[in-house]
């Protein structure tokens, strides 16, 4: 990445800083670390403020947001970019997640017509060389609905398997080949006033994002939902007593380790 572009990087990151003002989202970084969360591929990577660097950004799973500057165009999008992440977008879909997913669709339906949403194939042949992605599919956001939802989430498992079976027939063990998603991407002129929409377009979409329940608070609300069918259950929680792992094992065929249970137990005390 040649110098210009690098202040390119730099200016526009600290643009957007100043205008969202909210460093949980966009932290103030200094000029290296900007240059730092910028990807070979040439784009740039808001990295919260609780990940050390985009590196570990890319690989936590939760969506984020880049910039990628094109010319006289701005390319920003909301995405979600390893195998983690779109398994947390996959949840959106499920019962336990209707008030996240309610609120979301909300945002997206309020889109104008520039704004898509795709899905990739990330493939990375060996580790290294930055990964090639191959568009797969595209839906205006504005049009998103249940059924389009599900056509995505169809989409990504397929790549997923196709994957697996690639890397069966790769030359390199590290081969890696899966989906990625932009749940929101637009393109826009290089001026303040079009930047400024997107960005307040796309961040209150992406706090929304981050709240999708992940695999972990899926399983924990279902077994909350079996312990609340237990008999008496409420007596076992609120006197801490022994006897829910065996009653879980012998009602649902559920194994639960003592750790598990407690924090369980811990958070059915507090409603």
């Amino acid at each position: 990445m040649d110098k210009k572009t690098k202040e390119e990087y730099i200016k526009w990151y600290k643009t957007a800083q100043k205008h969202v003002n909210d460093e949980s989202v966009i932290p103030n970084l200094t000029d290296g670390e900007i240059i730092a969360n910028t990807s070979k591929m040439d784009w740039l990577m808001f990295v919260k403020a609780t990940h050390e660097d985009r590196k570990d950004a890319v690989n936590y799973p939760e969506p984020n947001i880049y910039l990628a500057i094109r010319g006289k165009t701005l390319q920003m999008g909301l995405t979600f970019n390893n195998a983690p992440s779109v398994d947390k977008l996959k949840n959106i879909l499920d019962k336990k997640s209707e008030i996240e997913r309610e609120k979301i669709v909300e945002k997206l339906l309020a889109l104008d017509d520039s704004y898509y949403t795709l899905v990739n194939r990330k493939i990375r042949e060996f580790w290294g060389p930055a990964p090639i992605y191959e568009e797969e599919l595209e839906i205006q956001t504005s049009k998103l609905n249940d059924a389009k939802f599900q056509k995505i989430i169809k989409e990504c498992m397929k790549i997923r398997e196709e994957g697996i079976e690639h890397k069966k027939t790769a030359k390199h063990d590290s081969y890696w080949e899966g989906p990625t998603v932009d749940l929101v991407y637009v393109e826009v002129p290089k001026k303040e006033k079009s930047f400024f929409k997107a960005i307040d377009d796309i961040i209150p979409i992406f706090k929304l994002c981050v709240d999708i329940k992940s695999n972990t608070e899926l399983e924990d609300l279902d077994l909350i939902e079996k312990i609340k069918k237990i008999d008496s259950w409420d007596w076992y929680i609120e006197e801490d007593r022994g006897g829910l792992a065996e009653l879980l094992k012998e009602k649902f065929d559920i194994e639960i380790s003592t750790q598990k249970l407690k924090k369980l137990m811990k958070r059915l005390k507090k409603k």
